[in-house]
Formats: structure tokens, sequence, C-alpha cells
């Protein structure tokens, strides 16, 4: 058991490797990343080297973190040119798409499923 930090660290830089390795070929063929960084994914996993985790703490954490250096890496790297460019349709779409979708599905589910206005629209 003492070992297994070992093991750890030795798949984990494995995994970053192979992403390393994977952007360079997605590049070069011109493939999706997100396609070949999920292959690896798969391969690695249960279904391919039988890794089981089941730790969901870990797995949140995990998660988490990647999700906050994917934002502000993003965030970091967007120029703000592009950033004045987009805003617009961006606040719309976040402010008058979520409200034509809110109202629409609301309405239906208050015909077709017989709820009540309050239950439709928190569904």
């Amino acid at each position: 058991m003492e070992h297994a930090i070992y093991l750890v660290t030795l798949v984990g830089t494995a995994l970053v490797v192979a992403a390393a390795f994977s952007s360079l070929i997605a590049f070069r063929f011109g493939a999706p990343l997100l396609l070949l960084f999920l292959c690896i994914g798969l391969a690695t996993g249960t279904d391919g080297l039988g890794i089981q985790f089941d730790n969901a703490r870990i797995a949140y954490f995990a998660g988490s973190l990647a999700l906050a250096v994917i934002l502000f890496d993003s965030g970091f790297g967007t120029p703000l040119n592009a950033l004045r460019q987009a805003a617009g349709p961006a606040l719309s779409l976040a402010t008058f798409g979520v409200l034509v979708t809110t109202g629409l599905f609301g309405v239906a589910a208050h015909y077709l499923l017989d709820l009540t206005w309050l239950e439709s629209f928190l569904l």
C-alpha cells in the first residue's frame, strides 16, 4: 500500500504525456482534440485498463479543480476584442433565450402534463 502513491504519480504522468502527444496528433491530422481526450479517458478507465475508482469526493475535487483551471486559462487567453464582440450575443442568449425556453416549456408542461402553472414552470 505504501507504493500506491508512486503508482498514482506514474499513471497521472502517463496521462499528461498522452494528452500532450494527443494534442500534437490532433493538430497534425486536424482531428478534434476533445475526441482524442475522450478516447484516452475511455482507454484508461474501467473499460480499458480496468482501473476501479469509487471515491466520489476525490472525483468531485478533481473535476472542480480541472474546471477552474480550464475557465481561468480560457478567460486569460481570450483577447479583449473577442470578448467585446461576443458580449452582446452571449448576454442576449443568457437572458432572452432562457426566458423564451422557460416560457415555452412551462406552457407545454402545463397543458400536456396537466400540472399547475407553478409546477410546470418549476419543472
